[in-house]
Order: structure tokens, then C-alpha cells, then sequence
């Protein structure tokens, strides 16, 4: 879905070397402790970025993941993060790990303030995406 969505965007054989791209650079996939958020706490993470960070996120959730978050951002600003993921260099990995502990930190760090007394369910279970699909 994610890619049907890139190719829309920007053409199949871009998404196909793009995709190509991202997955020979990183032989583990990361940001996957955040793949298991809610897809409202996904959002909410999302929006308390910057756009590039934004962007980033998202073209490492599951593609279903990605989808349901876009969906609910403006035409606008699908457009832009979607042209942003095309656009990004997957070169330098370190700075993705280094993104991705930063936001694991705020994700869980809000999550554990908003559930004191829920303790880590939340953490851990699946959620239904807006859109009707289940992770």
C-alpha cells in the first residue's frame, strides 16, 4: 500500500529503486520497537516533528502503518511528506539509528506519563488502523 502510494506519487520504477535503496542499506529494519505503537500515538508522534522527521518516520512504519498516518494528514502535506520520502538519501544509517532512539524515548516517555497506572499494555498490543486494517 505504502509503495502503491509512492508509485502514484512519483512513478514505479522510482518507488521500485527508492524501496531498493532503503532495504539494502539497513539489514535489520529499523525504528521496530515504534512499529508497535498505536496508530493514534504514531500520529501524535509524527505531528510533534518536523517534516523531514516526519517523513523519515513513516518510511520505516509498515506500510499499512504509514498509510493510516497519511490518511489523516492534509492533501498538502501527504504530498510534501510523500516527495520528502523520495527525495531522502539512505546513506548515512547511523543517523537513522540515532532518529530512531530519540523518538522510541519521546514515544515511551509520553506513553509511560499518559498509562502510570495502565502499566506497558499499551506498549504492546495491536491496534485497529482508522482505515479498518488491523497490525
Amino acid at each position: 500500500m505504502y509503495g502503491e502510494l509512492l508509485a502514484r506519487s512519483i512513478g514505479k520504477p522510482e518507488t521500485i529503486g527508492i524501496i531498493d535503496n532503503i532495504t539494502s542499506k539497513f539489514p535489520t529494519r529499523p525504528f521496530t520497537l515504534i512499529r508497535q505503537a498505536l496508530i493514534q500515538e504514531l500520529f501524535d508522534l509524527a505531528m510533534r516533528e518536523p517534516p523531514q522527521t516526519m517523513a523519515t518516520l513513516l518510511a520505516f512504519l509498515r506500510p499499512r502503518q504509514s498509510a493510516c498516518v497519511l490518511k489523516k494528514l492534509s492533501r498538502d502535506m501527504q504530498v510534501d511528506i510523500i516527495r520528502r520520502i523520495a527525495d531522502m538519501d539512505f546513506t548515512d544509517t547511523e543517523a537513522f539509528r540515532e532518529l530512531e532512539r530519540e523518538l522510541e524515548n519521546k514515544l515511551f516517555a509520553r506513553q509511560d506519563g499518559e498509562n502510570a497506572n495502565a502499566g506497558n499494555y499499551r506498549k504492546h498490543c495491536q491496534s485497529p488502523c482508522p482505515c479498518g486494517q488491523f497490525f
